[in-house]
């Protein structure tokens, strides 16, 4: 081996000495010392350069040191290794002289010079002491023995015992002499005795040592043949026999009864920390269930009461439970015999069933109710009562019945309208061509004015009536409500007059609704015309815009879940009864004077909240004012520029020389209507029904320039004529005529060649809706008509040109 090669082996070595945990030297067979580790150079006080080299016995005491070296150089030519525990008890001697026991352990160690000797040194002053003091104990260890509380027995490998004491003798009832030489296995009966001689083999073998408390339950078994539960705790215990066994015995009948004990205790606590349980979960469940539940006996004394019932009478529980209830006093006079009948069956089977009914509050008001009784202790006479407040049922019921009348009436109001609306043309066709008959100055052209401002008012009220059925023509468009309001507000203040005051909360941009902008207008100004009636003495009128969302769980004005803009009018003014709230939204309602109000303000309110989507609510106590609000679904659109309108062109300046085919199965209609048309310059072919007007446009040689013709009629639909009509003579404009706003497929069937005139109407209604539909080439022919001629008459129709064509009609106040 070369120097490098050397030099690298010993690196090699002196990395594992240093990690060993024990003193360790390695020497050549003649006993120098080669390495060592740090650990072994501290032991004997040296540092490790002073030790390389020396004889190894230099650290043995003389008397020693040749059974060293002897000892190590057999080692070393025999090869063999000790183990710990087998070495050499030698003592080593410090750098100062001092000496200390040790075991040194020798093994063998191959090297390219030979063979060496590994030394691992062990320092074993603790162990010899140790040795000392066993040798000190047998000769007291019977009195340790007999000193100790619990019967203590010791046993050899074996397992025969071979100490005892007097506490043993006195509990297995045996004589000294009578155990010590006999298997231990005699004081345990059959099934304990292999685990205990397995576990006092496992002890000894082991050295293992067990506490009080932590040692193996078995049975013992006296001398008498009687048995009773003990606790083994074993020990080794070393001896000049080898290790021997220390059983200490306690009889642990006492913990094993106060054990039962114990578990009994447990099992009733167990059992009552369950029924406690129990009772919170049904005190929680009784106390915060939203039903009104109580527990009396059948004198009426209450025992418990949770806090839905108390809220619901509007009593203290200290107020209920201090006395017995009067079950009269509670129960008004109307469901007194139910009640007394209820009670009757709850003796007799043991339960009432549930049943609709009806108690006193304490502030003497009555509250309807669900309430159902059952019982709980005959021979205690107790017995459960709950009971479901039925307010907000009967609030949604009456709602229902409300909204089901007034769907009703609406139903109704659409029904008559086309027959109303057609007797409403006939009368006002007349009575504006008897007008324009009569001269100036005639008796009876100032009673036809009348007739005609009546029929006016009428139509009126019928446009009413279509728009509180939700039939009326709307024009939605974006419209912000709080612009709204600033741009009509002037109005509202004249409305109103001084002695009101008028505040105002707008947020323009926050608001915008997709709706009829004049409708909205008009709805305004029926609430503000109704906060103002409300007040004549003056008072306060609030008008404010915002925005809600309605929650998946509803909202009570029936809205679906969404945002909705909101326009409230708050007044300061009489009030309402809860029976004037009930009827305020039906037509022809009202609790004003007789001529002061129609009562179909509201009604045309409502209709047209919910034709839009929306909803209205009114918040009212009678001497507390009123706010009525109105929700109509928002939207993000931005708010259309609002132009006011313009006046519809008029009868054309020159006669008209078109044919027209009018269709009417209303003979007074077809009549008023031809006479009109004809002295506004139109020939008219007139026709009864849909097959009549067929036949005559087939008959009829020339052109028919427009078809006029009622929507809703016997036999043949004015759009299936259209249809059919349009067939034999395509691009011809079609007219129609409508007793209806909205409805029976009207709008839906005027196409974009038609145009739509609604019943009743004036000759200047008539004649726009004539122009619009005819295409523009030909009117401008008959505008750009050849010249008068002096035979010819007067090219401009005085009936057109007067109060026919000229009347306007306006919306009559609600």
């Amino acid at each position: 081996m070369t120097v490098a090669e050397t030099k690298a082996s010993n690196a090699r070595y002196r990395g594992l000495l240093d990690a060993s945990p024990d003193p360790t030297i390695v020497v050549n067979p003649a006993g120098d010392i080669l390495l060592l580790n740090a650990q072994a150079a501290k032991q004997f006080g040296y540092h490790r350069r002073e030790l390389l080299g020396r004889p190894i016995k230099d650290l043995i005491p003389t008397g020693y040191a040749e059974r060293l070296v002897a000892d190590g150089l057999r080692s070393a030519a025999q090869a063999r290794t000790q183990d710990m525990g087998s070495g050499l008890e030698l003592v080593g001697l410090r750098k100062d002289g001092t000496s200390f026991p040790l075991e040194m352990l020798l093994s063998p160690l191959e090297s390219a010079t030979g063979v060496l000797v590994t030394a691992v040194i062990r320092d074993i002053t603790a162990r010899k002491a140790g040795e000392r003091v066993l040798v000190e104990m047998d000769a007291r260890y019977q009195g340790l023995l007999e000193a100790a509380p619990d019967a203590m027995v010791v046993v050899n490998h074996a397992g025969d015992i071979v100490l005892l004491n007097v506490q043993a003798e006195r509990q297995f009832g045996y004589g000294r002499n009578e155990l010590v030489g006999t298997a231990v296995s005699k004081l345990i009966p059959i099934g304990y005795a292999e685990r205990l001689v397995a576990d006092a083999l496992r002890s000894s073998e082991a050295a293992l040592a067990q506490q009080i408390g932590t040692g193996i339950e078995l049975i013992a078994r006296r001398k008498d043949g009687s048995e009773f539960p003990i606790e083994l705790m074993l020990s080794p215990l070393g001896s000049a026999e080898g290790i021997l066994v220390t059983a200490a015995i306690r009889d642990i009948s006492d913990r094993k009864a106060a054990a039962l004990v114990l578990a009994a205790m447990e099992s009733r606590y167990e059992a009552e920390r369950d029924l406690h349980r129990s009772e919170e979960r049904f005190r929680r469940l009784f106390d915060s269930n939203i039903i009104g539940i109580t527990i009396a006996d059948l004198t009426g004394r209450t025992l418990e009461a949770n806090d839905a019932y108390l809220q619901l009478l509007g009593y203290s529980r200290d107020e209920l439970l201090a006395v017995a209830i009067d079950w009269d006093a509670v129960t008004p006079p109307d469901v007194q015999a139910d009640t007394t009948r209820a009670v009757e069956q709850l003796l007799a089977t043991g339960v009432s069933a549930p049943r609709e009914s009806a108690y006193v509050r304490k502030d003497g008001s009555h509250v309807p109710v669900l309430v159902g009784v059952a019982l709980l202790d005959a021979s205690e006479g107790t017995c459960l009562t709950y009971i479901v407040d039925l307010s907000n049922r009967r609030l949604l019921e009456e709602q229902l019945r409300r909204a089901q009348r007034l769907e009703a009436v609406g139903q109704l109001a659409g029904g008559i309208a086309h027959d109303f609306n057609n007797l409403l043309t006939v009368i006002l066709g007349h009575a504006n061509l008897l007008v324009d008959e009569l001269p100036e100055g005639d008796p009876a052209r100032d009673s036809v004015m009348e007739i005609r401002d009546a029929g006016d008012r009428a139509a009126a009220m019928t446009r009413q009536l279509l728009a509180f059925s939700g039939r009326q023509v709307l024009a939605p468009g974006a419209v912000d409500l709080g612009e709204l309001v600033t741009d009509i507000e002037t109005l509202l203040r004249r409305t109103i007059g001084e002695h009101i005051e008028l505040f105002t909360d707008l947020r323009p941009g926050i608001a915008r609704v997709l709706a009829d902008r004049g409708q909205i207008e008009q709805v305004l100004m029926n609430l503000v015309v109704n906060a103002r009636d409300a007040m004549p003495m003056g008072g306060t009128l609030s008008i404010a815009v915002g925005e809600v969302v309605v929650p998946a769980d509803g909202h009570p004005a029936g809205l679906v879940p969404g945002r909705y803009a909101t326009l409230a009018v708050d007044d300061s003014g009489t009030g309402m009864d809860p029976e004037t709230r009930a009827h305020i939204f039906e037509p022809f309602y009202t609790t004003k004077e007789v001529g002061k109000g129609t009562g179909l303000g509201l009604a045309t309110s409502y209709g047209f909240v919910q034709q839009s989507g929306g909803s209205i609510t009114v918040d009212s106590q009678l001497g507390e004012g009123s706010t009525v609000t109105v929700y109509l679904p928002s939207t993000d659109a931005q708010a259309t520029a609002h132009v006011a309108p313009t006046r519809e062109p008029g009868v054309p300046a020159v006669r008209p020389t078109e044919t027209v085919l009018l269709v009417d199965d209303n003979a007074a209609v077809r009549r008023v209507t031809a006479r009109i048309l004809e002295r506004c310059g139109y020939v008219v072919i007139a026709a009864s029904d849909g097959l009549e007007a067929l036949a005559r446009a087939h008959s009829h040689p020339g052109p028919i320039d427009v078809l006029l013709t009622d929507v809703v009629m016997p036999n043949m639909r004015g759009p299936d004529l259209a249809g059919r009509f349009l067939a034999d003579r395509p691009g011809t404009p079609v007219v129609f005529m409508s007793g209806y706003s909205q409805g029976s497929g009207s709008d839906a069937d005027v196409g974009p060649t038609s145009a739509l005139v609604h019943k009743p109407f004036t000759a200047d209604d008539l004649i726009a809706a004539l122009r619009r539909a005819l295409p523009a080439e030909l009117t401008t022919t008959v505008r750009n008509a050849t010249p008068h001629r002096p035979d010819s008459g007067p090219q401009v129709s005085p009936p057109c040109r007067s109060r026919i064509g000229g009347r306007r009609r306006h919306r009559a106040p609600a």
